[in-house]
C-alpha cells in the first residue's frame, strides 16, 4: 500500500493554487474611477459575519471629490486575502455612491513605503501626462 501512495505521489503532477487574477491597467483603473484618494484606516467596525467597515481619513485627493470615508474589506483566511488593518494606509479608488471594496483584484491597495511610485503615477495619469514607456 505504501508503494501505491508513493508511486502516486511521485508520478502525479502537483497543482499549484496561487493567487491569481486580472487587475485592469493602471490607467484604466484611474480613468474608470470617480475619486482616487490616500486615506489611513482610524477605525473599523464588524458589519455582519465577514464584513468589516473601515473609517479613513484622507490624506491626500489625487482625483475627483470623495463621497464617502468608507473602505469595505471582508474576514478571509488563507494565503489570498487582503485584510484591512487600522494605522494602515491605502490608495482608494471610488464610484461615487458606492463604498469601495478592498479586495485581491481591484485597484484599491494597500500603500507601503515603496509604494511612492504608485501615487507619482497617478499624479501624472490625472493630469493627463503618459507614464515613461519601457524601451
Amino acid at each position: 500500500m505504501k508503494f501505491i501512495v508513493l508511486t502516486l505521489l511521485l508520478f502525479t503532477p502537483f497543482l499549484s493554487f496561487a493567487c491569481t487574477c486580472f487587475s485592469p491597467p493602471l490607467e484604466e483603473s484611474v480613468k474608470d474611477a470617480d475619486f482616487i484618494y490616500v486615506g489611513q484606516i482610524v477605525s473599523a467596525q464588524i458589519d455582519g459575519k465577514k464584513r468589516v467597515l473601515n473609517y479613513l481619513s484622507n490624506i491626500e485627493t489625487l482625483k475627483g471629490s470623495p463621497d464617502t470615508d468608507v473602505l469595505v474589506s471582508y474576514i478571509e483566511e488563507g494565503m489570498c486575502s487582503n485584510p484591512a488593518a487600522v494605522g494602515f494606509r491605502y490608495v482608494v479608488f471610488g464610484k461615487k455612491g458606492n463604498n469601495p471594496t478592498l479586495n485581491l483584484c481591484g485597484a484599491t491597495q494597500p500603500l507601503s513605503d515603496s509604494s511612492k511610485e504608485l501615487v507619482d503615477n497617478i499624479k501624472k495619469l490625472t493630469a493627463n501626462k503618459p507614464l515613461k514607456q519601457d524601451k
